[in-house]
C-alpha cells in the first residue's frame, strides 16, 4: 500500500551565488508523482493475486540518466530493473500526463521488512564542459575500478593514478588540503554512490589531488585531476575508480536536488503477529483553560398545557366610551291594548345547548308589520352570521333620573314603525384596569422535551478558591513506660556436624554483554552496537569471544522516550554464517524477530520504555559470531537506547 505522498526537496549543495543573466540552475528538480508496487510475476499491490513486493514503477519528471534512486537507510541505490515493461503510459496511472513524465522500474531487495521507507530519487545533471567555462563544481561517480579504467580521458601527461580499491564498498572520497571539498564529507558511499566535490576558491587548483578511504582511514586509490581546464575534462571521463557524471560551470549556479516520497511496504507474508498487551496508562494531563460557552442551541418543541386554572376576578370596568349620534327614531305606531299577564309558570330545566351552527349572513332589514296576536315560539332557526360592526359612537351624557311616576295602565301597542338606520358606532372606551390574578391551575402533564442543542464550548475556568486554616493537630498521649526485659535462656548445646555434600560440577558461569546510543532512533529502525549505530549489523555487530557451544539466553532493552511516547520493537542480530558476499552481512534475528510470539516489545511511556524476553539462541560454531540490537518505532522516533544480552559460553 502506498500513504499519502509528501515531497520535499533535499539540497545536498549551497547554492552559489548566481550570475547575471538570470542562469538557470544546473541540476533538474526531479519530482515523483506515483510509485506501483509489483511482485515478482508483475501483478500490482491491490490485486488479490498479489504475492510478495519485488519491483517499483516509480513515475515522475526530472530524473536523471539512469537515475539514482535510494530506499530508507541502504547506502547503495536500487538495482534498475532490466524489464521496464510495468511502466505503463498507456493509459498512465490517473492522474498522470503521459507527455510529461518518465518511469523507471527498479528491483527491490529479497526479503525486504514491512516498514514506512523514504524513496528518494536523484535530479538529472546537464552535460556542460570546459567549452561552458571553468568548473566550480564535478560531480563524480564511484565504481571500485583500477587505474587501468582510466584510458579513455584526454589528459595525457596531467593525469595521474596510483592504487587498486578492488571494488571495495564502503568508501569515502576526499580532497587534497585546499584543493576541494567533497559532499557527502566524512560519510561513505557504495558502488554507484555519487560524490560532488566543490572549489575551495572560485576555482580548482590546475592539479587536483583526490584520495579514495576505506572505512578504516587506509588509502585505496590516489588521483590528480587536472582541472584548469587546460586539458580536456568531459562529463564520461574516467579517472581510476571515478567517472565524471557531472560538470558545473562556474557562475551557472549549482543546485541538486533529491525527490523525496514517502512510501509503506506491508504485508510481505502472512497476516500479522498478536497486539501485544497495552502498557500502563501514563499520568493525567493537566486540564486547559475552559473554553467559552456555547451559544445555545434551538428552543424544543412547546410542551402541552396544563388544565387552566380557575378565572380571576373580573376587575372594574372601565369607563364607557362615548356613544355615537343615534339614528333617526322611526315612527311609533299606535299601541295595541295590553292583555293580561298570567301568572308565570315554573321555570323548565335547561336542556343541554346543541352546537352552534355557523352564522349565515344577515338580509336586509324589512319594513315591520303590524304585530299580530303572538304565537306559540317556534324551534329557533340557525343564527346568521353577524355582520361587520360598525364603529361605535359617542356615549352623550346621561341626565338626572327623575322619581319614577306611578305605572299607568299599559296601553296596546300598536303597529310598530319601520325600523331606523343605525348611526355609526362610536370609538372603542379604554380598557379598565386588569383585575386580580386567579389562582393558577394544576400543571399539566410535562410535554416531550425537543432535542438537545448543541453543546457550547466551555467557558474559562473559575480561580479556585482559598484552602481554610487547618484545624490544630491534637497532642500526642502520653507513651506507658516499657517493660523489663526477660532474663536470657541457656544456650543449647550445638550439635554435630554433618557430612559435607558432593562438590558441583565446575561451571563457567554466564557473561554480560551490553551495547548503547545516544542518537535518535526512528520507524526505519538502527542497527545498534557499543556506542554507535548504523544501517546495518555488519558495520556495528560487537564481536562475541566465544564459540563452540555458546547460547545467549537473554535480552533487556530499554529506550529514552521523548515528549511524545511511542511504541516499538527490539530484536538481537547475529552474523549470516551462509552469508556469500564478503562486502555485506545484513544478519540474522536471534531473538524472536517483529511481530513473533516472545518479542521484545517497546510499548509507549513516559520518559522510557523496557522489554525483556527470555529465549536460546545458538552463537555461530565458526568463525566467531558477531552481535548487534535493531531497535525501531511504529512511528515518530526513540531518543537513544540501551541493551544487555546474558551468554552462556558453555551452552545447557
Amino acid at each position: 500500500m502506498i500513504n499519502n505522498k509528501a515531497k520535499s526537496w533535499l539540497f545536498l549543495a549551497v547554492v552559489l551565488p548566481m550570475m547575471a543573466l538570470g542562469v538557470s540552475p544546473a541540476f533538474a528538480q526531479a519530482d515523483v508523482q506515483e510509485v506501483i508496487i509489483f511482485d515478482g510475476n508483475g501483478v500490482p499491490l491491490g490485486d488479490p493475486a498479489f504475492v510478495d513486493p519485488a519491483f517499483l514503477a516509480i513515475y515522475g519528471t526530472g530524473f536523471s540518466d539512469p537515475p539514482e534512486i535510494f530506499l530508507g537507510t541502504q547506502m547503495t541505490p536500487l538495482v534498475i530493473a532490466a524489464d521496464q515493461s510495468f511502466c505503463s503510459f498507456d493509459p498512465p496511472p490517473p492522474p498522470l500526463d503521459a507527455t510529461a513524465i518518465s518511469c523507471v522500474v527498479t528491483e527491490l531487495p529479497d526479503p525486504i521488512p514491512c516498514g514506512d521507507y523514504l524513496l528518494s530519487v536523484e535530479g538529472g545533471v546537464p552535460l556542460a564542459s570546459c567549452d561552458d567555462g571553468k568548473p566550480e563544481a564535478l560531480v563524480f561517480q564511484y565504481t571500485g575500478e583500477n587505474c587501468d579504467a582510466s584510458l579513455d580521458n584526454l589528459q595525457e601527461g596531467k593525469f595521474e593514478c596510483s592504487g587498486d580499491p578492488g571494488f571495495a564498498a564502503p568508501v569515502q572520497v576526499i580532497c587534497g588540503d585546499g584543493d576541494c571539498t567533497s559532499d557527502p564529507s566524512n560519510a561513505s558511499i557504495g558502488l554507484g554512490g555519487t560524490v560532488i566535490l566543490f572549489a575551495d576558491g572560485n576555482t580548482f587548483p590546475s592539479d587536483t589531488d583526490i584520495q579514495i578511504l576505506d572505512m578504516f582511514g587506509n588509502e585505496l586509490q590516489d588521483l590528480r585531476i587536472h582541472a584548469s581546464c587546460s586539458k580536456d575534462l568531459n562529463v564520461g571521463d574516467r579517472f581510476g575508480a571515478l567517472v565524471l557524471t557531472g560538470f558545473i560551470p562556474q557562475g551557472s549556479g549549482l543546485m541538486q536536488s533529491f525527490a523525496e516520497y514517502d512510501l509503506t511496504i506491508c504485508p510481505i507474508g502472512g497476516p500479522p503477529g498478536e497486539q501485544g498487551k497495552l502498557g500502563p496508562q501514563g499520568e493525567q494531563g493537566k486540564l486547559g483553560a475552559q473554553g467559552e460557552q456555547g451559544k445555545l442551541g434551538p428552543q424544543g418543541d412547546q410542551g402541552k398545557l396544563g388544565a387552566q386554572g380557575e378565572q380571576g376576578k373580573v376587575g372594574a370596568q372601565g369607563e364607557q366610551g362615548k356613544l355615537g349620534a343615534q339614528g333617526e327614531q322611526g315612527k311609533v305606531g299606535a299601541q295595541g291594548e295590553q292583555g293580561k299577564l298570567g301568572p308565570q309558570g315554573d321555570q323548565g330545566k335547561v336542556g343541554a345547548q346543541g352546537d352552534q351552527g355557523k352564522p349565515g349572513p344577515q338580509g336586509d332589514q324589512g319594513k315591520v308589520g303590524a304585530q299580530g296576536d303572538q304565537g306559540k315560539p317556534g324551534p329557533q332557526g340557525d343564527q346568521g352570521k353577524p355582520g361587520p360592526q360598525g364603529d361605535q359612537g359617542k356615549v352623550g351624557a346621561q341626565g338626572d333620573q327623575g322619581k319614577p311616576g306611578p305605572q299607568g295602565d299599559q296601553g296596546k301597542v300598536g303597529a310598530q314603525g319601520d325600523q331606523g338606520k343605525l348611526g355609526p358606532q362610536g370609538e372603542q372606551g379604554k380598557v379598565g384596569a386588569q383585575g386580580d390574578q386567579g389562582k393558577l391551575g394544576p400543571q399539566g402533564d410535562k410535554g416531550e422535551p425537543g432535542p438537545q442543542g448543541n453543546q457550547g464550548k466551555p467557558g474559562p475556568q473559575g480561580d479556585q478558591g482559598k484552602l481554610g486554616p487547618q484545624g490544630p493537630q491534637g497532642k500526642d498521649g502520653a507513651q506507658g513506660d516499657q517493660g523489663k526485659i526477660g532474663p536470657q535462656g541457656d544456650q543449647g548445646k550445638i550439635g554435630p556436624q554433618g557430612e559435607p555434600g558432593e562438590p558441583g560440577a565446575d561451571g563457567i558461569g554466564t557473561n554480560l554483554l551490553c551495547f548503547a546510543t545516544d542518537q535518535t532512533i526512528g520507524s526505519q529502525g538502527k542497527y545498534m552496537g557499543l556506542g554507535q549505530q548504523s544501517g546495518e549489523h555488519d558495520t556495528v555487530g560487537v564481536i562475541s569471544p566465544f564459540s563452540g557451544d555458546a547460547q545467549v539466553l537473554r535480552l533487556v532493552v530499554k529506550v529514552a522516550q521523548g515528549n511524545s511516547p511511542r511504541d516499538g520493537w527490539a530484536v538481537l542480530y547475529h552474523d549470516n554464517s551462509d552469508n556469500t558476499d564478503p562486502d555485506q552481512d545484513l544478519g540474522l534475528p536471534l531473538s524472536p524477530d517483529i511481530g513473533e510470539t516472545g518479542a521484545c516489545r517497546l510499548l509507549a511511556s513516559p520518559s522510557k520504555s523496557i522489554c525483556e524476553v527470555d529465549f536460546v539462541g545458538d552463537l555461530n560454531d565458526a568463525p566467531i559470531d558477531s552481535l548487534s540490537i535493531f531497535v525501531v518505532t511504529d512511528t515518530g522516533s526513540f531518543e537513544g537506547a540501551t541493551a544487555c544480552v546474558l551468554i552462556d559460553p558453555d551452552g545447557g
